[in-house]
């Protein structure tokens, strides 16, 4: 019974009941005091890879009786063995960007361990694409042309290999000059006459100074002095040989190679004598000017028939036109291009200090043209040289040459290039010179 009950007729009860019972509800019987069963327990979650924990639940399998409990936990956390991976920090940079790749190196360090099953195979370190803040760089220096003799100066120039980024710059000069020991021939000063032209052989002394001495490689072997012919004054009157100034066609000899007497030619500078049948190139025939031509590579004397007639005369004249010109002069020079290094002038216009040389009369354009380039070379301080002629009625005008001494400027003109009818040739003296020349011409 577990208890003290007790019958009293038809009913049935019980007062107390023993330890470890708890009297019924309907006081018929004493129920044993058990605490309620639960049910094994069941992991809920897998274990945490931070904590190395998981939780465990489990429920109750069977109620409890009389005065039992059931206070037990239907849940805990227990200890475990995660299967993870091992885990890293952030990727910081190591550095700065790279110029030459673009590329910035980058490292994490591992801030979990693998466990388990887990494993631990990425990397620590990288290279990711990045723009660095870099100058711009350059070539090494290179010259142009070669180191001025003038001035002792080398243009260089170089070129940009890779272009600035992010807040880099690009500021630094591609053209510079630098100081530089040439290789240079020595200067002299121009020829000066010592004593006077010779009567008998009308030829003249003349020195001139070093100014400047050679540099580099450069040599120093040309004479001091030299020997130049000149048409003497105050002389006594005699025969004349070739090129021997003269008044009268008795004045001149006869030379030994020809049976023609030389004559007194009229060269409107001076007068001189000449025999053009002995002369056996083109250019000794035609620089002779007066009546000598060269006609089918032989040197002849043509005189013009028209000097001399009126008009009234002229016009009834086979070989003269209305205004006395000589219809049938032998053919004038040769037009060709100078062989001398040059431009052909498109254009531009000279200012500066300028010196006119006279006296041209080579046999074509071209040998004209690099007679008027040595006539300025020989001069003192020349910079450039211009030639020009022009054709007339078929005819070749007198040449004109001009060297101009300084820089001076340029500027394009309207016309004035060389055409089919107007030759104009212009050169440098000096590699300053030329470079400038070269800029203004294009």
């Amino acid at each position: 019974m577990n208890g003290t009950c007790l019958a009293d007729g038809n009913e049935y009860s019980c007062s107390a009941c023993d330890d470890g019972y708890t009297l019924a509800s309907d006081n018929m019987s004493c129920i044993e005091d058990i605490n309620c069963s639960y049910t094994e327990w069941a992991d809920s979650d897998t274990c945490s890879c931070e904590t190395s924990t998981k939780t465990q639940t489990r429920d109750v399998s069977a109620p409890a009786q009389g005065s039992g409990t059931c206070l037990e936990a239907l849940s805990q956390t227990v200890s475990c063995t995660p299967d993870c991976d091992c885990q890293y920090g952030e990727w910081t940079d190591v550095g700065v960007c790279s110029c030459e790749n673009n590329l910035q190196n980058q490292s994490r360090t591992k801030t979990r361990d693998e466990s388990g099953s887990g494993t631990c195979d990425n990397v620590l370190t990288q290279q990711v694409l990045c723009i660095p803040d870099c100058d711009c760089e350059y070539s090494q220096w290179a010259d142009q042309g070669e180191c001025s003799c003038e001035t002792s100066l080398q243009s260089q120039t170089r070129t940009k290999t890779r272009d600035e980024s992010g807040s880099g710059t690009c500021d630094d000069v591609l053209s510079q000059t630098v100081s530089c020991t040439p290789n240079c021939d020595c200067t002299y000063s121009t020829w000066t006459d010592e004593g006077e032209c010779d009567c008998d052989t009308s030829m003249q002394t003349q020195t001139r100074l070093k100014l400047l001495d050679e540099s580099g490689t450069g040599t120093c072997d040309n004479v001091l002095t030299q020997e130049v012919s000149c048409t003497p004054t105050d002389c006594e009157p005699q025969c004349k040989e070739l090129a021997q100034t003269c008044t009268q066609d008795s004045d001149c000899c006869e030379l030994d190679n020809t049976d023609e007497e030389a004559t007194c030619f009229d060269a409107g500078f001076m007068q001189y004598c000449a025999n053009c049948a002995a002369q056996g190139t083109q250019e000794d025939c035609t620089g002779l000017r007066g009546d000598c031509y060269w006609v089918s590579g032989v040197c002849e004397r043509h005189v013009n028939p028209c000097i001399g007639l009126s008009k009234n005369q002229c016009k009834s004249h086979p070989d003269c036109d209305r205004k006395c010109n000589w219809t049938s002069e032998p053919a004038p020079p040769v037009i060709t291009e100078p062989t001398c290094p040059h431009f052909i002038n498109n254009g531009a216009k000279f200012s500066g200090g300028k010196k006119k040389i006279k006296g041209l009369n080579q046999a074509s354009i071209g040998e004209q043209a690099c007679a008027c380039k040595e006539a300025c070379a020989a001069r003192n301080d020349p910079h450039f040289w211009y030639y020009e002629n022009k054709m007339k009625k078929g005819k070749l005008k007198k040449a004109k040459c001009t060297c101009y001494e300084t820089t001076g400027a340029f500027s394009k003109l309207k016309g004035g290039a060389s055409t089919d009818s107007k030759f104009n040739y212009a050169g440098g003296l000096t590699d300053a010179a030329i470079a400038d020349l070269d800029d203004a011409m294009n």
